[in-house]
């Protein structure tokens, strides 16, 4: 059978999984339905560069365990448990506890010996507002991400404070289309955090209409938001700062501009062979940079399903 290239550009350095939307119950794509019993395609493996990656579920078709990219000293097996509630509160090295209404309201990263608390705050219609990590002594604010909202209560702009960067401040504002798909980033950085501001870089995203495999798995096993704290490694397809970005089509487009130094700009493009049940097998990618230059990797990209009743 001929294939037929459908253009796609995904994010740099996002190890994206190209994903499958969930339907009304979360769930992922019926392929056949009898009576009162349906059949549904699962995700069990990826493999990116040649370099294979497995997924495994629990009796509630919830993630159990995943295989991700590590380095050195990390486990490349991330864990998944839930509380009684069925809400995530283990996530490899992330460990989440909530408080009465729900919420996320802390994160405990262990990475070795080294134990990372981050600290959640909400306003009273329980969005979330601020993500700060303290340092070591609790004198000082190592990281904050602050958060506000457009009129859909969609993420519209984060600001992050970091003691240890140069500028000391950034802040990412974010576009999106009638459809809710995140379609630009404008990423700005102070010294000050006045209204010194001055755009750093833009990058514009588009997407595809098929299915995204991971964004039905992941809501069923607990995430709550397209922008989530909660980081399942390689599965993001767009992250700014403590944040990751699961859009339930697969990501289409990416053009990175950076002001000031034109040199920078590229668009990353995939073309992605799907199955009959419009999920993506195959993808080949390539990278344009900014003098013309273009490299193409095929099958940079498999995925492998099941069957399951």
């Amino acid at each position: 059978m001929k294939k037929v290239f459908n253009q796609i550009a995904i994010l740099i350095l996002a190890l994206t999984l190209i994903n499958c939307s969930k339907n009304d119950d979360g769930d992922l794509t019926p392929v056949e339905q009898t009576g009162h019993q349906e059949q549904y395609t699962r995700l069990t493996s990826y493999s990116q560069n040649s370099k294979e990656y497995s997924l495994t579920y629990n009796a509630n078709g919830s993630i159990k365990n995943y295989e991700h990219f590590n380095y050195p000293g990390e486990n490349s097996l991330a864990n998944v448990e839930y509380d009684a509630n069925n809400r995530i509160a283990k996530n490899g090295a992330f460990t989440y506890t909530y408080n009465s209404i729900g919420k996320i309201s802390t994160i405990l990263e262990v990475i070795g010996s080294t134990e990372i608390e981050y600290l959640l705050d909400y306003n009273p219609d329980g969005q979330l507002t601020a993500h700060t990590r303290y340092t070591t002594d609790g004198s000082r604010i190592h990281t904050q991400h602050k958060i506000k909202y457009n009129l859909n209560n969609q993420i519209a702009e984060i600001n992050i404070y970091s003691l240890y960067s140069t500028p000391n401040y950034s802040k990412h504002s974010f576009t999106y289309d009638g459809l809710g798909n995140l379609v630009q980033d404008k990423n700005e950085l102070s010294w000050e955090n006045r209204n010194d501001y001055f755009e750093s870089s833009r990058t514009r995203y588009t997407y595809d209409s098929k299915k995204n495999p991971i964004y039905g798995i992941l809501y069923k096993s607990g995430l709550t938001n397209d922008f989530s704290v909660i980081n399942f490694k390689q599965m993001h397809s767009i992250s700014a700062g403590y944040f990751y970005y699961y859009p339930p089509n697969n990501l289409v487009s990416l053009e990175v501009n950076s002001v000031g130094n034109p040199s920078n700009n590229y668009i990353t493009t995939n073309y992605y062979f799907y199955n009959e049940d419009n999920l993506p097998t195959t993808m080949d990618y390539s990278k344009t940079k900014s003098n013309g230059e273009t490299t193409l990797t095929e099958n940079y990209k498999t995925w492998t399903y099941e069957i399951i009743e």
